[in-house]
C-alpha cells in the first residue's frame, strides 16, 4: 500500500484478481481532530465538494442553520448531536415522492438506515470545510463512542 496522505493509504494498482493484506485500525475521537492539519491534509478538493445541485445548497444552509458559531471540533460535535437527535434509524423509508434519497433523509422522512446517516455526516462536515469521505466494508465489533 502507499500512503496518499497521512492515515489515507491505497492499494497498489495491479491486474491481479484480487489482494492479501494485513491492515490495523483504530478510531479516533472528534477530541482527536486537528481541522488545521486536515485542511492541508493534501487529499484534494473532492473530499470538501457537495453536490453541485440544489441538494448542496441546501445540506450547507441546513448545517449552518443547526449547528451555530464554535471551535470546528465544536460544529463536528452539533452536527453529530443533530443527527442523533432528530433523526430515526430505520432499515425502512418509503420516499414517496421519490425525492433524492437525502432530501428525503434529512428533510421528509428523516428516518433511514447507517448509509444515509454515514452520508449525511459527511455532507454537513464538508459544509463546514472539514474534508470528509465514507468508507464502507469494514466492521470493527466493537462500538467506539
Amino acid at each position: 500500500m502507499r500512503e496518499r496522505a497521512p492515515g489515507h493509504l491505497l492499494l497498489p494498482a495491479t491486474d491481479a484478481v484480487g489482494f492479501e493484506y494485513d491492515a490495523v485500525s483504530r478510531p479516533r475521537t472528534l477530541n482527536e481532530v486537528d481541522p488545521m492539519a486536515a485542511a492541508g491534509s493534501g487529499l484534494g478538493d473532492e473530499y470538501l465538494r457537495l453536490p453541485s445541485d440544489e441538494l448542496g445548497a441546501r445540506v450547507g444552509r441546513f448545517t449552518e442553520a443547526v449547528i451555530g458559531e464554535g471551535t470546528t471540533v465544536a460544529r463536528l460535535k452539533q452536527i453529530r448531536t443533530n443527527l442523533r437527535t432528530t433523526l430515526d434509524y430505520s432499515l425502512v423509508t418509503e420516499n414517496r415522492n421519490n425525492l433524492d434519497p437525502m432530501v428525503n433523509f434529512l428533510f421528509v422522512e428523516q428516518r433511514g438506515h447507517c448509509e444515509f446517516f454515514a452520508t449525511a455526516g459527511a455532507l454537513m462536515a464538508r459544509a463546514i470545510g472539514v474534508p470528509s469521505r465514507i468508507c464502507y466494508g469494514w466492521t470493527g465489533g466493537t462500538y467506539y463512542e
